[in-house]
């Protein structure tokens, strides 16, 4: 499972411009502050638009919601994908959400193994 991920992270970089581009901002929690057991940061190159979140702690821990930052190129509507999932095309909510929605509601993020990586790539719909 470790080799597959690193694979996943590795192709994910060289494939986003944004995961090798200088743009970032960390993304704080919704209520407020950081979550120390999870680094957050959005990345993006013109429209490409990645929120990295990796579990910091060898555990699973409970969920949260970060705030979608207004330094973000975001319009539109938008379907999330985790690059680095055994399917990294599957969408991860039901339907698209609008930039709006994002900024206004935030982005959650459950983890389901300790020192689990995920990037969460905002596809334009």
């Amino acid at each position: 499972h470790v080799l597959n991920m690193y694979k996943r992270i590795n192709e994910a970089r060289a494939n986003n411009p944004a995961l090798r581009g200088t743009n970032r901002w960390f993304l704080h929690k919704d209520s407020g502050g950081f979550n120390e057991d999870i680094f957050s940061v959005a990345r993006w190159s013109g429209n490409d638009v990645i929120l990295v979140f990796v579990n910091l702690r060898n555990q699973v821990i409970g969920p949260e919601v970060f705030s979608v930052p207004q330094a973000l190129p975001l319009s539109g509507n938008y379907q999330a994908v985790n690059l680095v999932a055994d399917d990294p095309g599957a969408p991860l909510w039901p339907q698209p959400q609008s930039a709006d929605d994002l900024r206004n509601n935030g982005i959650q993020v459950q983890f389901n193994f300790p020192n689990e990586v995920q990037y969460i790539a905002l596809k334009p719909m």
